[in-house]
């Protein structure tokens, strides 16, 4: 087995899920709306998380993220009850609305090799306080910050050329 089918526990009460070595990728919905699940370990193998797979996860805190990935898909984690979020180096591609509405995240580090902030990044992100970016940063997108009432720190490197409406 190398990847998790999309939908496959969407909705169910699982409290932890730990992969083992040799899954690469996490399909669609795969643990949308599964409001229990407060623990989620990948493995190194991971490559991608797919479109809504951990959207409406409440309990879900923190997650640690492998180094070798690369895309996180559209609203993976929206609604989530995550923290905070490291995101790897290798990942070259985020979905839009990725941590929209995550009501609990406070921080987050942008890396050097993602050049845009997706489209409703953070929309809904009250308790949101800093965002770290980078001069190579192009592009913001359409309401990326829409929302975020508590950001109270992050400066715009003069890279960005393009920030979006709202």
């Amino acid at each position: 087995m190398t990847e998790i089918a999309d939908g496959v526990f969407s909705g169910e009460r699982i409290r932890e899920a730990v992969f083992t070595e040799g899954i690469v990728s996490i399909g669609k919905e795969s643990f949308k709306d599964c409001e229990e699940l407060h623990q989620v370990i990948l493995p190194i193998s991971m490559k991608g998380i797919g479109d809504h797979a951990f959207e409406g996860c409440r309990n879900l805190k923190s997650i640690s993220l492998p180094v070798q990935l690369g895309q996180i898909g559209t609203e993976a984690f929206k609604a989530s009850g995550l923290k905070t979020l490291t995101i790897p180096e290798t990942v070259y591609w985020l979905g839009d609305g990725l941590l929209a509405d995550c009501k609990n995240i406070t921080h987050i580090d942008i890396p050097e090799n993602i050049d845009k902030i997706p489209d409703n990044m953070f929309k809904g992100c009250i308790s949101l306080k800093k965002v770290s970016l980078h001069e190579n940063l192009i592009a913001i997108g359409t309401e990326a910050f829409y929302g975020c009432g508590s950001l109270d720190y992050i400066i715009i490197p003069d890279s960005v050329k393009e920030i979006g409406e709202n």
